[in-house]
């Protein structure tokens, strides 16, 4: 590709390009750029052993990038670390507009994902999974409503003898009447009270 088109491209906003231009010019400082873009914000690494000066190199940078002038392109995050190495030893903020140095600061650790390599999905840790909560198991239910109905019957039978002593001999059929309603109404209850969902603590 001749030069002149791969300027072309450098202002068009392609990281490609004005990785190569970056590149040629700073080949003889054995310094390797490596570029990206994002949101109208471009990402370059400057890679060397030691790690290039960062007030002479982001300033290079700057007014190449400014040269090109960059239609797609208002601002640029520079970044200096040593080859081999994915922490950055320093970061520059810069306008492409204004000959404006909009911050400068030295750290330790990586500071975008845009330039920083994505780690491999045989590291990529997966959260454990919850075992699967058991169902609570029927025969217990049935277990506790048969004991429930067999205490209801026995209180209904008893309370049908307390009242057959103030009955009739001849009042059988009231005395099945008052059994069956009085079971009806504990079995009712006991019903009511098994069949409430049971109370979970957080």
């Amino acid at each position: 590709m001749k030069k002149s088109e791969l300027i072309k491209l450098a202002q068009q906003g392609h990281p490609q390009a004005i990785a190569l231009l970056l590149n040629h010019s700073l080949q003889s400082q054995n310094i390797q750029a490596t570029v990206g873009e994002h949101a109208g914000t471009l990402h370059i690494v400057l890679e060397s052993q030691p790690p290039p000066a960062q007030a002479t190199y982001s300033k290079a940078v700057h007014q190449g990038l400014q040269k090109l002038a960059i239609a797609a392109i208002d601002k640029a995050h520079i970044y200096g670390r040593t080859t081999g190495h994915r922490e950055f030893a320093w970061k520059t903020v810069v306008s492409l507009r204004e000959n404006t140095v909009i911050d400068q600061s030295q750290f330790t650790l990586s500071p975008s994902r845009f330039t920083s390599p994505e780690p491999s999905p045989n590291k990529l840790s997966t959260p454990p999974r919850r075992p699967p909560q058991q169902p609570q198991f029927r025969w217990q239910f049935w277990i506790s409503w048969l004991l429930l109905s067999l205490g209801s019957s026995a209180i209904a039978f008893t309370v049908v003898g307390i009242f057959s002593r103030y009955l009739k001999p001849h009042d059988t059929l009231t005395q099945r009447a008052m059994a069956a309603l009085t079971l009806c109404i504990v079995g009712s209850i006991g019903l009511l009270i098994q069949s409430r969902p049971p109370h979970r603590h957080p």
